[in-house]
C-alpha cells in the first residue's frame, strides 16, 4: 500500500472521527434544553392541575354553602387537647347546645 492511500485512509478515519465528535457535541448542547422543556411543562401541568382544583373547590363551596359549614365547624371548634367527636352527629349535637 503506497503513502498517499494509507494518507487518504487516514485522513477519512480522521473526517469521520471529527463528524461524531461534532454529533455527539450537538446532542450534548442539546441535553440542556430537552430538559428544560420537561421541567417547564411538568411546572405548567402542575400549575394547570392546581387551578383546576382550585376551581372546583370554589364550586363547591358557592353552591353547597350548608355542606362546607359542617367542615368549617369542626375546624372552629375541634379541641386542642383531647378526644374529639367522631361521628357528624356529635359535631350537629355540639352545634345545637351553641
Amino acid at each position: 500500500m503506497s503513502n498517499a492511500r494509507r494518507r487518504e485512509e487516514h485522513e477519512a478515519r480522521f473526517e469521520a472521527s471529527r463528524r461524531v465528535s461534532a454529533w455527539l457535541v450537538a446532542l450534548g448542547a442539546m441535553v440542556p434544553v430537552v430538559l428544560m422543556v420537561l421541567l417547564t411543562g411538568w411546572c405548567l401541568s402542575n400549575i394547570g392541575v392546581s387551578a383546576v382544583v382550585f376551581v372546583v373547590v370554589a364550586q363547591s363551596r358557592i353552591r353547597r354553602p350548608a355542606t362546607w359549614a359542617e367542615p368549617g365547624f369542626v375546624e372552629q371548634h375541634a379541641p386542642k387537647y383531647g378526644r374529639p367527636p367522631e361521628t357528624i352527629e356529635e359535631y350537629r349535637a355540639q352545634q345545637l347546645q351553641e
